[in-house]
């Protein structure tokens, strides 16, 4: 099983710009029975992988510091396994269904790396635009409540 046979679409922006939400809204919108959609937040993957000191995590344990301070893509290897492991799961177990990734990458650079290693058939990359005021504004407000 591969990527190149199977819907993946990656969800691409900066902090706090609404990826996740974009997520759920379009699974609200399109899979009312849960059969057709399903979102992979790579954060929350790294942190379980971390918590569970799975190979992966241990990893990107090793990138913990870094990934902190911003630069998720030192751990870009690691990351993309982690996404093709979930999502080759994901398929083999749901079968055939469209996955939504958000989290990593951020930037319109890093989702090319993701791209290249992942291969374009098959994969959406939806740019996610906002400016840095609008950025700062979600990033406090998300400190702010949690």
């Amino acid at each position: 099983m591969s990527f190149e046979d199977k819907p993946l679409t990656f969800l691409v922006g900066p902090r706090a710009c609404g990826k996740s939400t974009l997520a759920r809204i379009l699974r609200l919108l399109t899979d009312q029975d849960d059969s057709v959609l399903v979102h992979i937040e790579t954060s929350n993957l790294i942190g379980v992988h971390m918590n569970k000191r799975t190979p992966l995590g241990i990893l990107l344990l090793r990138h913990h510091e870094s990934m902190r301070n911003g630069h998720v893509m030192q751990a870009h290897d690691v990351i993309v396994q982690m996404i093709m492991e979930s999502a080759t799961t994901i398929w083999s177990e749901l079968g055939t269904k469209q996955i939504v990734v958000t989290g990593t990458p951020r930037h319109p650079e890093q989702s090319k790396k993701v791209l290249g290693a992942l291969g374009k058939s098959r994969v959406k990359v939806v740019h996610i635009q906002q400016d840095k005021d609008q950025t700062t504004r979600g990033v406090l407000h998300r400190q702010k409540e949690s």
